[in-house]
């Protein structure tokens, strides 16, 4: 069978992982200096969670030859559009009801709720409704990125559906809200602080996120 695979194994994926942290190790502490405030931790967990975001989005990627896509398909000619898409709001949504497919749900909702959390981390000065709105385009792109690799290749590889944009979103303004309530909290401050800035900048970041 003709047929290329875009994967990472588990050895692929710990290679990448150390080398994108090291590289961003070098920038921060090599260039930045002393002006990074940020403890380093929140950069490797925040690549890992990416990584692991695109494997579980985009990858395996099949490319299969002419012959394979005419046993597929009967043409080895680009397919419609429709085949690679649901466009149609809470249809995949009311199947997954129908077929008691919770855990399906429910992954599609936890999915992005970590990126609201690295948005804050990451990023001073963000708005509440900028994190739910980077989060829900983060979302689209993932959805429009499955929905392009379908059409440079010919092949079904995963569907850009409408209710899994739907689904992440409300995963991702549950996070925000979370959020929201969690920074009121005096001894929430006081461990965000300690956990994720080095000492003597607690105090000018906390006036700065007032």
């Amino acid at each position: 069978m003709d047929v290329t695979i875009i994967a990472l194994d588990n050895h692929d994926f710990l290679l990448l992982f150390f080398i994108v942290s090291m590289m961003i190790y070098i920038v921060k502490y090599f260039i930045f200096g002393e002006r990074q405030r940020r403890r380093y931790w929140i950069y490797p967990v925040f690549v890992f969670y990416l990584l692991a975001l695109i494997d579980y989005t985009m990858l395996p990627i099949f490319i299969y030859g002419k012959k394979e896509l005419i046993e597929f398909y009967g043409s080895s000619a680009r397919q419609s559009w429709k085949i690679y898409s649901q466009l149609i709001p809470f249809r995949s949504i009311c199947k997954y009801l129908t077929e008691g497919n919770i855990y399906q749900m429910a992954g599609n909702i936890i999915m992005l709720m970590p990126m609201p959390c690295f948005l804050y981390l990451l990023i001073d000065r963000i708005s509440m409704k900028k994190i739910a709105l980077y989060g829900s385009m983060i979302s689209l792109g993932i959805e429009l990125a499955q929905f392009c690799i379908d059409l440079l290749t010919g092949y079904a590889n995963r569907v850009c559906d409408i209710d899994d944009f739907i689904l992440n979103s409300v995963g991702v303004i549950v996070a925000t809200g979370a959020i929201c309530v969690l920074r009121k909290v005096e001894k929430f401050h006081k461990l965000y602080y300690s956990l994720v800035y080095k000492k003597g900048n607690n105090k000018e970041i906390a006036t700065e996120r007032e």
